[in-house]
């Protein structure tokens, strides 16, 4: 499942009509309820090798998919614009740490771990 579908609990679905045979038929909107996948985590020796200015290719290469992805703003920089994002991994039973990493123009520029359990 894609990782930004994964953390919907529901997704509304509007079709406006459907045509069979020649018919036209206004549907109605309906819910579609999505399975939410388990929080993968973040290890600690993985949390360790982790440092600021990291590509985000070489952050998915060591820590994988995140649990959660958010395109947070667009930043102007002169003539750039950069991206920021933030990346969490959640929580598991033998790791109960949030791990919530910010990238900005494709580099990590912030790092947070806090215990939850």
């Amino acid at each position: 499942m894609n990782a930004a579908l994964a953390g919907m609990a529901m997704l509304a679905v509007t079709l406006p009509h459907m045509a069979v045979s020649g018919v036209t038929m206004p549907l109605q909107e309906q819910p579609v309820r999505l399975a939410e996948a388990p929080a993968r985590g973040l290890r600690f020796e993985i949390f360790l090798r982790l440092e600021r200015g990291m590509s985000e290719g070489e952050l998915l290469a060591r820590a994988g998919e995140p649990d959660r992805e958010t395109v947070d703003a667009v930043t102007r920089n002169g003539g750039d614009h950069k991206i920021v994002k933030t990346w969490t991994y959640l929580p598991t039973r033998s790791d109960p740490f949030v791990t919530t990493i910010q990238l900005t123009g494709g580099r990590i520029s912030g790092i947070q771990r806090e215990r939850q359990f």
